[in-house]
């Protein structure tokens, strides 16, 4: 965990509303290491490097309307494990992504998720 302390004028700092629009228990993932993507509807995708049902990691969802985070996929070492990096939205709609380990080689898999 780190801090940062800012001094001097902070008028910049009353622009900015800040909300916490989702939080992760460990069960829906935890450590959300990478960048978010966002589809057509405004709703975020995002990877977890670990939690989930094996501790693995998931793929989430933040939905736009509701901020309803829900867990799309949880990573089970057979079909890839701690993903570091983020997803990609392919041009086909669906979300495309990586892991650092798991597969059949434990070297990590290349997944899509469908929507």
């Amino acid at each position: 965990m780190f801090a940062v302390a800012i001094t001097g004028s902070s008028a910049w700092a009353s622009q900015y509303l800040f909300n916490t629009l989702a939080v992760f228990n460990g069960t829906n993932g935890q450590y959300p290491y990478s960048a978010l993507v966002i589809d057509d509807n405004g709703d975020f995708f995002g990877t977890t490097n670990d939690g989930g049902a094996l501790g693995v990691g998931t793929v989430f969802k933040v939905a736009a309307d509701t901020h309803a985070l829900r867990t799309l996929t949880t990573f089970n070492n057979m079909n890839g494990a701690n993903p570091y990096a983020g997803l990609i939205l392919g041009t086909d709609g669906n979300l495309y992504g990586t892991t650092a380990s798991g597969g059949t080689n434990n070297m990590g898999t290349v997944f899509t998720v469908i929507q």
